[in-house]
């Protein structure tokens, strides 16, 4: 008798807010604590939530939290990659090399990947997931 267990469906958590959002750190909160459950978690940034991983911001002007430290711990809940909408990129005039790197060891605890993906790969992504969370 085969005792292994069939993979588990990804959750699928969809980023779509400017970066100083609640909504943004919420998303990220929930991916987070979707993790530590031991379910794999898809995290997917469209929209303004592109903007999100943008280098060198700053939220205590506005009273709010910078995410640059929340996204370099994901790699602690099992999270090793992050989608991103390509064409979201470059609605909004940003280029890769804007963004975090999170490949570095510096930034991230645990070096993250970030794959740039169309729509059609984000289809692909909700389409083989158990759930959807939009935030």
């Amino acid at each position: 008798m085969d005792m292994t267990r069939p993979a588990k469906q990804p959750l699928v958590f969809l980023s779509s807010k400017s970066p100083f959002s609640d909504s943004a750190a919420a998303c990220l909160d929930a991916c987070m604590t979707a993790a530590v459950f031991d379910v794999p978690v898809h995290l997917v940034l469209h929209a303004d939530g592109v903007l999100q991983l943008l280098s060198n911001q700053d939220g205590s002007a506005l009273g709010s939290q910078t995410l640059a430290k929340q996204f370099g711990a994901l790699g602690l809940f099992g999270i090793s990659t992050i989608y991103v909408n390509q064409q979201s990129l470059i609605e909004r005039g940003v280029s890769q090399t804007d963004l975090l790197a999170l490949s570095d060891a510096d930034v991230a605890e645990i070096p993250l990947q970030i794959a740039y993906v169309d729509s059609v790969r984000i289809a692909e992504l909700i389409s083989n997931s158990k759930a959807v969370f939009n935030f």
